[in-house]
Order: C-alpha cells, then sequence, then structure tokens
C-alpha cells in the first residue's frame, strides 16, 4: 500500500468517527438552546430583608421589611416621600395600623392598649388625639372626646363604684363639671361641680324613692333638699353650714 493509500485509508477512518459524534453532538446543542428559552418555574417562596415598590420618577412607595425585633413592617408613602400608611407590631406585642397626613402627625391609629385590649384614636391636624376609644383596666368600654388641646369635653365608661354607666361633661378646663351615672342602689342621679370638681348639687333619688334635689355648699355640706315628705307631699329642708336641719317646709 503506497503512502497515499495509507493517508485517504487514515482521513476516512477520521471522517467516520467525526460522523459517529456529529449526530449526538447537535442533539445536545438543540436540548441546551430550547431548555434556555423556557419560562423559569414559579418559586414558591421568595425570600428578602426588604421589598421595595418604586413608582414611575423611581422614588419608593411602598416597602416590606422588618422592624429592629424581627416583625413585620409594611410602609406606603406618596410621591414626595412621606410615609403615610404603617402596618407594624405594637410596643405590646399586638398588631397596629398608623395612618399620617404629609407632615408626619398622626390622623388614625389602632394599637394595643396598656394593660390589655385595644385601643383606636382620631387625631386633628395639628396631630392632637381628639377622639379615644378603648378598653379601661378593669376590662369595661372607655369612649373620650377631646379639644383641639387634647382637654377632656365628654367621656363616657364605667363606674366601678355603682358599677354602672357614666357619663362625663368637663368644662374648657379640662374639669368634670356634670356626670351621669347611678347611685348605689341602682337609680339614675345627676351631678353638678365647680370648676375644682367639689360636688355643687345632686339630683336623684331619696330613701323612701321620690326625687330629691340637693344644694352644696363650698365645704361640701348639704345646705337645702327639695324632695317630698312620708305623705308625698312636696317639702323644702334647710340645713346649717354643718349640715345639720335647720328648718322645713311645709
Amino acid at each position: 500500500m503506497t503512502s497515499i493509500e495509507q493517508k485517504l485509508e487514515r482521513l476516512e477512518k477520521k471522517l467516520a468517527f467525526y460522523r459517529l459524534i456529529q449526530i449526538p453532538a447537535m442533539a445536545l446543542v438543540i436540548i441546551f438552546v430550547v431548555l434556555s428559552f423556557r419560562p423559569d418555574p414559579a418559586q414558591d417562596v421568595v425570600r428578602a430583608k426588604e421589598f421595595q415598590v418604586v413608582n414611575a420618577n423611581g422614588k419608593v412607595s411602598a416597602s416590606f421589611t422588618s422592624d429592629d425585633n424581627g416583625a413585620g413592617f409594611i410602609r406606603l408613602y406618596d410621591n414626595a416621600g412621606n410615609n403615610l400608611v404603617s402596618i407594624l407590631r405594637s410596643n405590646g406585642g399586638t398588631g397596629a395600623i398608623a395612618l399620617k397626613d404629609d407632615l408626619g402627625n398622626f390622623t388614625w391609629r389602632v394599637s394595643y392598649a396598656e394593660g390589655g385590649g385595644g385601643f383606636m384614636g382620631l387625631y386633628n391636624d395639628l396631630g392632637k388625639e381628639i377622639v379615644t376609644l378603648t378598653n379601661t383596666d378593669i376590662g369595661s368600654g372607655f369612649f373620650s372626646v377631646n379639644d383641639k388641646a387634647e382637654l377632656p369635653l365628654f367621656k363616657i365608661t364605667y363606674a366601678t363604684e355603682s358599677k354602672s354607666g357614666w357619663v362625663g361633661i368637663y368644662n374648657a378646663s379640662g374639669k368634670n363639671v356634670v356626670k351621669l351615672t347611678t347611685d348605689n342602689k341602682g337609680l339614675g342621679s345627676v351631678s353638678v361641680f365647680d370648676n375644682y370638681e367639689q360636688k355643687r348639687a345632686v339630683l336623684g333619688t331619696s330613701t323612701s324613692g321620690d326625687g330629691i334635689l340637693s344644694i352644696y355648699n363650698s365645704i361640701q355640706n348639704r345646705v337645702c333638699a327639695l324632695g317630698a315628705d312620708a305623705n308625698g307631699l312636696g317639702r323644702l329642708t334647710v340645713y346649717s353650714s354643718s349640715g345639720a336641719v335647720h328648718s322645713s317646709f311645709p
């Protein structure tokens, strides 16, 4: 066999080998290309320390992260970057929602009341709490309306002594000047107080079950009582400054 024939034989063997690996190689390339263009399957869980949603100007409009204690924290912003809504964990370990204006003042807040229970507050444009809805330390309801300086104007709650409802009206100094509740027998009572919250008059029920109006002096002694006698007839009783009976009419 000549050298030329030997070279041709070697070339034919190489070509046969190339043809042998050509088909599997092309198959691998096709599989790789197809898999490269397949969409990734949806992930069951996406984890990150913070997710941010940005607006068309690239400013953050929402943030999903955690606070310093590791609890979830959601904040929503306006187009100027002011935090308007926050959903977070309260200091008492419960959920809390806070709404704010563009100056950072509260407008509405739902949170945890100290001692347990819930709390809701409404605020004016100065960030002052003007309406409060919560519970008392014994688990009863409490509602308060305040003026622009957060001084109380009107309260509704529970009277611990009579175990009944209690309504209080307050003056401009935040002093309780009118009280509506019940006495220790469960009968209605209206009390009027001065600017120092000292009792001045009480409209209620006497021991005999009749209506009675009592007037008090500056040292809290009753000096006049208008009610009924044992026969159900009207009677006015006048007392001394120390509270002793002075005279009665008729």
